[in-house]
């Protein structure tokens, strides 16, 4: 048995079917932990109400510039990063635009390609330039700073493409090697290589990664698999669990919705 948002499942194959394509030209995307997804595509911002299967909110955001990826840690203030002009930007739950916004070379960081949020509104970033993670509080202030990660691996090489602060830890994501975790302070815990890994996200108490076309669910600080899967989808780009719900986006921008029907 595994816990999926509170309803037990029995870890088999079969237990995902499809529900639908609920949206086309998504870029990226993220839960907000209380039903809906925040999708991003060209030039909009749209909240995604999963009970209800429609969209119930958007947010434009052209004058900002390309967005890279959102982050709704807290939903209350949602973090949205433009890669493209260095620049975060935050909205409220109901995608109304906050004055609040943050010039990351304005505050000596350049060339950012991760970025996620953090506790205490603050967020964690990938400098490139001196090849570590650095975490800045609400006013841009730099408070902990890890070490090189290159020198935290066997192959000598770290560059994350996603950032993950969940359950007390920081994720980051290399897709040519795997995993490294820190503490809430920047203290380096661990590795876990696990070749093209692509995405990871959280439900609950459950940690999923996509890698490769399955997917591998863990659980708890012992980081015990749960069990892994096929996708159903072929080359998946991204993974967003939410309750008994699995969403999948493919390269071409597709986002499909399933469920988690397996016998109780």
């Amino acid at each position: 048995m595994i816990i999926m948002g509170g309803v037990p499942l029995q870890a088999q194959p079969s237990m995902l079917s499809l529900h639908g394509k609920i949206a086309s030209e998504v870029i990226a995307m993220c839960s907000d932990g209380a039903g809906h997804l925040l999708l991003v595509k060209s030039g909009v911002i749209e909240k995604y109400q999963i009970s209800s299967a429609s969209v119930v909110g958007s947010f434009s955001f052209w004058s900002a510039g390309e967005v890279s990826g959102v982050d709704a840690k807290n939903r209350f203030k949602i973090l949205v990063f433009s890669e493209q002009h260095q620049q975060i930007y935050y909205m409220d739950n109901r995608l109304t635009s906050l004055s609040e916004q943050l010039n990351l070379s304005s505050l000596g960081e350049s060339q950012v390609t991760a970025l996620c949020a953090s506790y205490d509104d603050g967020f964690w970033l990938y400098d490139p330039l001196q090849t570590c993670l650095k975490r800045l509080d609400r006013e841009g202030n730099v408070r902990n700073v890890t070490e090189t990660l290159s020198l935290l691996t066997d192959s000598g090489t770290f560059q994350p493409v996603q950032l993950l602060e969940t359950q007390s830890r920081l994720v980051a994501l290399d897709t040519n090697y795997g995993l490294l975790f820190f503490d809430l302070f920047g203290n380096f815990i661990r590795p876990y290589p696990i070749r093209d890994c692509r995405f990871m996200t959280v439900s609950g108490d459950m940690f999923v990664l996509l890698v490769g076309d399955e997917l591998c669910a863990f659980s708890g600080p012992e980081w015990k698999q749960l069990f892994k899967i096929a996708t159903p989808l072929p080359h998946p780009k991204a993974v967003l669990a939410e309750g008994n719900h699995l969403f999948l986006l493919d390269r071409e921008g597709e986002l499909y919705h399933y469920r988690w029907s397996g016998r109780q």
